[in-house]
């Protein structure tokens, strides 16, 4: 996540602490580096339940199934991976989530959409994280499957997460990567 990883690492060790339990939901699992690091700190949690969630399209630009396969069975029984669309893979969800990063598209619709369909899964004190925030490359990078640029911010801004005041949520972190294109959002469900 181009030095993104250290904040979104950060946001979710404070959310795990006192869980028992804990689920986790990439959207845009790509080439699964995200996902391995996190369920690499999910499995150094004593006796915490967890499980790791990922959803890419199954001929997305990025999605690699054999580093995600690996992923899979190294971490046997916990990650699942559902291939389409994050529209039909969230429309019937029912598993309360912990944490969530939004790294699919990263178009305005598609990242306010991605928020809107996971918000009433995220348990209070979960944390929904969004790739691709910093002001530098909105407007850049033109999405693979629609033909539109980055517009995560205006999707923040419609939401409005980015100025926390959105009710039931808070910003935890607005990273602006200065030596790299890539930034993250995280809020906090409160």
């Amino acid at each position: 996540m181009e030095g993104c990883g250290e904040v979104f690492l950060k946001a979710i060790t404070k959310t795990i602490i006192g869980r028992s339990v804990f689920n986790y939901l990439e959207i845009g699992i790509g080439y699964g580096g995200t996902l391995g690091g996190i369920c690499g700190l999910l499995s150094e949690q004593k006796g915490m339940v967890w499980h790791a969630y990922g959803i890419d399209l199954p001929d997305g630009w990025s999605y690699e199934s054999g580093r995600v396969d690996q992923l899979k069975a190294q971490y046997s029984g916990r990650i699942a991976v559902i291939l389409k669309p994050s529209t039909e893979a969230l429309a019937d969800w029912n598993i309360p989530l912990h944490a969530v990063l939004v790294d699919g598209c990263h178009e305005k619709d598609c990242s306010k959409r991605d928020f809107e369909l996971v918000e009433p899964h995220v348990v209070q004190g979960g944390i929904v994280a969004f790739h691709d925030s910093g002001r530098k490359e909105q407007g850049g990078s033109i999405q693979p499957h629609n033909g539109q640029p980055i517009g995560v911010r205006d999707a923040l801004k419609e939401l409005q997460l980015l100025q926390s005041k959105r009710e039931g949520w808070k910003m935890v972190a607005d990273y602006q990567n200065e030596t790299g294109p890539s930034g993250i959002f995280v809020t906090r469900k409160v």
